[in-house]
């Protein structure tokens, strides 16, 4: 759960450049890249 707050932390800071935050959510992995897609559409 830290783990996923630090990185929720980190796109938070870089959610205006958009190129910057694909790189890094590519970064992640896929499971969690759905988890964040899930996630924003919530939201």
């Amino acid at each position: 759960l830290e783990k996923d707050e630090r990185i929720n932390k980190v796109l938070n800071q870089y959610s205006d450049d958009e190129e910057l935050q694909g790189y890094m959510v590519c970064g992640l992995g896929l499971k969690y890249q759905e988890k964040l897609l899930e996630s924003a559409k919530k939201q």
